[in-house]
């Protein structure tokens, strides 16, 4: 291979593991916010802090 092709090759895996990277994290990030949405839901919760899970409703609406 030439070293014009090698470039372009770790370029490309470059790019790849940062769209793999990005989509790890966007994963977690999913699945924290269905853990607070499980949280927010409930009942005592709500009571508590009903301001707070008044902010996280708008921000799930969107």
């Amino acid at each position: 291979m030439t070293p014009e092709l090698n470039g372009r090759i770790k370029q490309k895996e470059t790019a790849f593991q940062t769209i793999n990277n990005t989509l790890e994290l966007w994963l977690g990030v999913q699945q924290l916010w269905n853990s607070l949405q499980s949280f927010f839901i409930g009942g005592d919760f709500r009571k508590e802090l009903p301001g707070t899970t008044n902010n996280f409703e708008n921000c799930h609406k969107l």
